[in-house]
């Protein structure tokens, strides 16, 4: 079988671990002395073959008296797999679930901080970024306020990168100039100094038919992003990109509407300044003019006499 033919007599651990001494995992002080009679359930990942077994393990007396390991490892690789594909999903919905709540109750720019907090939850990554474009191609990050900033000795620093910063921020400029997802794993990042050591990092472009609209990133994950962490991190931001962009349009058409208003403002204001100063020219004016009509009605009436 898969063990091979000549298993009779071997030790367990070289059969089906191959190794040349007790597995550290062996569960026999589990299930001997004072355990004996109680059977211990477990999961294990075969390292030979990768596969995944649930085990009962039991001692029970053989014929001769003797206690005898007895064990029955069940495959459960599917299983563990349906399950793993179920978990992911769970993650993928409550997040999107939590994003899409965040930006229907918060209407200023604090809901991308608290998205971020959603997104580096599910990362398992302490640091993060999520920020959008203006109308002028700035990087516009709300999401750095607050611990980051506490956490970030760089002179100078901004929440708002103009296009030439970008261009010089390597990965950052890949993400978005490219837009391309960015996976850095176990490899020292260079940043200014004073910033916040990144170690392994993932940027994710935001992007809808007119281009970029903006960036996720989390970094400093304990262990490396895997294929799933990137697979979840595409369709969190397939999910993200129409919140971004109608908030986005929904941000400029407002600008618009306030920048009418206070034109209207200042036009009505400039129509009462002109009305009042028409008015006090036609005062001066009809005061400067009673005089003269004066005058040619004495001059009228002394004629008429």
């Amino acid at each position: 079988s898969e063990w091979g033919a000549n298993a009779i007599g071997m030790k367990c651990f070289k059969v089906l671990q191959n190794r040349d001494a007790p597995c550290p995992f062996c569960t026999n002080p589990l299930i001997l002395g004072e355990n004996i009679g109680k059977r211990y359930i477990w999961e294990f990942q075969n390292e030979i073959n990768k596969r995944w077994y649930r085990c009962s393990d039991k001692a029970v007396q053989w014929f001769d008296g003797s206690w005898k390991r007895f064990e029955i490892a069940t495959d459960i690789t599917e299983e563990k797999k349906a399950r793993e594909q179920l978990r992911e999903q769970k993650v993928e919905l409550e997040a999107r679930s939590q994003i899409a709540e965040t930006f229907l109750k918060v209407h200023d720019d604090e809901a991308y901080t608290v998205s971020l907090e959603v997104i580096k939850e599910c990362f398992h990554s302490p640091h993060g970024v999520f920020g959008y474009l203006d109308t002028n191609g700035d990087l516009v990050c709300p999401s750095l306020q607050g611990m980051m900033m506490e956490e970030c000795s760089v002179r100078n620093r901004n929440i708002r990168f103009s296009q030439e910063s970008l261009k010089k921020m390597g990965h950052w400029s890949q993400a978005l100039f490219e837009s391309k997802q960015i996976v850095v794993n176990n490899e020292t990042t260079i940043v200014p100094c004073g910033h916040v050591p990144i170690r392994r990092l993932m940027i994710m472009p935001l992007v809808d038919r007119s281009g970029v609209i903006g960036g996720i990133a989390v970094a400093n994950k304990e262990t490396d992003y895997t294929d799933f962490d990137q697979m979840l991190m595409r369709r969190l931001a397939n999910s993200v990109t129409p919140m971004v962009r109608d908030r986005l349009k929904m941000q400029r058409e407002m600008d618009l509407r306030i920048r009418a208003e206070r034109y209207l403002q200042k036009s009505n204001m400039d129509l009462r300044r002109s009305n009042k100063e028409l008015e006090q020219f036609a005062y001066v004016a009809s005061h400067d003019l009673q005089e003269p009509l004066r005058m040619v009605s004495s001059y009228t009436q002394l004629l008429h006499k």
